[in-house]
């Protein structure tokens, strides 16, 4: 009888175990990331929001609260609250130079095997 509730307990107790390694510490992080992210937001970033739109941070106020120009002119200003944020978009020679260094990497790892 002991026997069972112990092998009962040992399967319980790995079953907690997967669920941790695959569902929760990915999910923080995620969160992590995410919130790293929306706190390094600064003005002059380029921003997409949650509803797709593509704009640029003109002032951060309150700390939650970002004022965005929607448009080229300069004139339609938009306030939003940083959670609203989907992704910090990087200039291009940014992202340019992350891709040559990660092939880089990758030609490193090639040479080495």
């Amino acid at each position: 009888m002991s026997n069972d509730i112990l092998s009962s307990l040992i399967l319980f107790g790995v079953l907690i175990l997967l669920f941790w390694f695959l569902f929760i510490s990915p999910q923080k992080k995620e969160l992590q990331k995410r919130t790293a992210m929306l706190n390094a937001i600064k003005v002059g970033d380029k921003i997409e929001t949650i509803s797709r739109v593509i704009a640029e941070v003109v002032a951060i106020e309150e700390d939650k609260t970002l004022l965005i120009n929607v448009a080229a002119s300069g004139m339609c200003k938009i306030r939003i609250d940083r959670e609203g944020v989907a992704r910090v978009i990087k200039p291009e020679a940014e992202t340019l130079t992350e891709d040559a260094s990660a092939k880089d990497k990758k030609s490193d790892k090639d040479k080495d095997a």
